[in-house]
C-alpha cells in the first residue's frame, strides 16, 4: 500500500494553499504535476512553493492536519504550525498511541508468519 501526503504553502509568506492525503493504489505524483493538475495551484511554480511531504509513519502530524482549523510555515523557524483546538492535542496523542499499537501488531503478526513459513509450519 502506496501513501501519499503533501502540505503546499507560500514561499514568501508560509500561507498553506492546500494539503492532501492518499493512501492505496496509487501513482506517486511529481510536485510539478501537482501543481498542473490540482486548480488551487495552477498559478504557482515549484520556485515559489515549499511543498512538507507528510509520512505514513508520522501520526501525529497526518492527525494535527487532519484536524487543525489552520496551518501555516513559519519560515523563521522552518516549521510546520497547526492551529488546534483546546483538548484536540490529547485526542489526537490517544489516536496514535491506538494507531502505533495496531501497527506494532500488525507487524508482529507478519513476523510470525514469516518465521512459520521459513520453518515451513504453514
Amino acid at each position: 500500500m502506496i501513501y501519499m501526503g503533501r502540505l503546499f504553502f507560500r514561499k514568501d509568506t508560509g500561507n498553506l494553499l492546500y494539503w492532501y492525503e492518499m493512501e492505496g493504489d496509487i501513482v506517486v505524483s511529481t510536485i510539478e504535476q501537482d501543481l498542473n493538475s490540482i486548480k488551487p495551484l495552477a498559478n504557482y511554480t515549484p520556485e515559489s512553493v515549499l511543498v512538507v511531504e507528510l509520512e505514513q509513519t508520522d501520526y501525529a502530524t497526518r492527525e494535527k492536519a487532519r484536524n487543525a482549523k489552520g496551518i501555516k510555515y513559519n519560515l523563521a523557524t522552518g516549521q510546520v504550525v497547526f492551529n488546534l483546538d483546546p483538548g484536540t492535542q490529547e485526542d489526537i496523542e490517544k489516536r496514535i498511541s491506538l494507531e502505533e499499537r495496531v501497527s506494532a501488531l500488525e507487524q508482529i503478526t507478519a513476523d510470525i508468519a514469516e518465521m512459520l513459513l521459513e520453518k515451513g509450519v504453514i
